[in-house]
């Protein structure tokens, strides 16, 4: 389901173009996602607190776009409700939602809206869906003023929260991963192929920056560490500190630095087949400049007199 695009226009528009088949699977869809993200909430809300994994499970069946489509519809239908922070509500207001007005007048968009989820939930969960949207998006570099000067607060608010969420899964990898000696490097590498090196590179440095005084990382980890750049202030960067044992997370940073390093030498290997050689060249040049040209049908000189 997620692999069908959404559809882009109006139930009028549907009609006048004999698409209706199109359109209705689309919107059916579309309800069908409200209704797993309600079911999400319910299924995932414990302990007063919305665990991570419905995002992500709604997601995968839906996709993030339909995912993120209902969201947007849901909050911009609950504008006015404070239980809704204002940077989701901006973000609603920017997502271009199809205006899908029918022969009565009424607004079918307002079908999608949430209604059995309690408005701060659904809050949160709009938070993991547009953070999991962030996920591939290179870390936020600059500081909290700098972000105010140049408008990106969100840009900036949000790579922090999937700095978290990256630091989070790294701890549940090293509890789930551990087997007595080291952790598995398949739980490694998941990490890695989910945040991509620079955020993981981001937080494991900072972590081992955070802890200077541990004597259980690797002096290698330690002087790799110091090689990331931060470019924020330490007491910024307390929320995404890795809180595994310091052991584990110790081989946990030596396999990830092996596993970053192949990509890395694998990515220098795939640039140097795909660049062509400069000698290649030249010969290639001398070749045909050396060929002979067929005769030609040209007459001798003074022929033609």
């Amino acid at each position: 389901m997620k692999k069908n695009l959404i559809y882009q226009h109006s139930g009028q528009y549907a009609q006048e173009h004999d698409e209706l088949k199109q359109y209705f699977a689309s919107f059916n869809a579309l309800r069908d996602c409200k209704e797993a993200i309600e079911q999400a909430i319910a299924d995932h809300y414990h302990d007063n607190r919305l665990n991570d994994g419905g995002a992500r499970e709604v997601i995968a069946q839906f996709g993030l776009e339909r995912t993120m489509y209902v969201l947007a519809a849901t909050v911009q239908a609950k504008d006015s409700d404070g239980r809704i922070d204002q940077d989701n509500k901006a973000w609603a207001r920017a997502f271009p939602l199809v205006v899908d007005v029918d022969t009565f007048g009424r607004d079918r968009t307002k079908e999608l809206e949430l209604y059995r989820a309690h408005p701060g939930l659904i809050d949160l969960f709009v938070h993991e869906v547009r953070d999991e949207a962030a996920i591939s998006r290179p870390v936020y570099r600059g500081t909290f003023d700098q972000a105010k000067e140049a408008g990106e607060v969100p840009e900036y608010r949000t790579s922090l929260r999937v700095n978290k969420l990256c630091q989070r899964e790294i701890e549940q990898a090293v509890t789930e991963g551990w087997d007595g000696t080291h952790v598995d490097p398949d739980a490694v590498k998941g990490v890695l192929e989910r945040f991509g090196p620079e955020r993981l590179s981001y937080v494991l440095a900072n972590t081992v920056q955070q802890k200077e005084w541990e004597d259980r990382f690797s002096g290698a980890n330690v002087s790799w560490a110091k090689t990331v750049p931060m470019h924020i202030s330490p007491e910024k960067r307390t929320s995404c500190i890795v809180n595994s044992h310091p052991a584990k997370l110790d081989d946990f940073i030596s396999t990830a630095r092996q596993e970053m390093g192949r990509m890395d030498k694998e990515r220098g290997q795939s640039v140097k087949v795909k660049r062509p050689s400069v000698r290649k060249k030249l010969s290639e040049k001398a070749d045909t400049s050396a060929t002979p040209k067929p005769p030609g049908k040209s007459k001798a000189k003074g022929q033609d007199r």
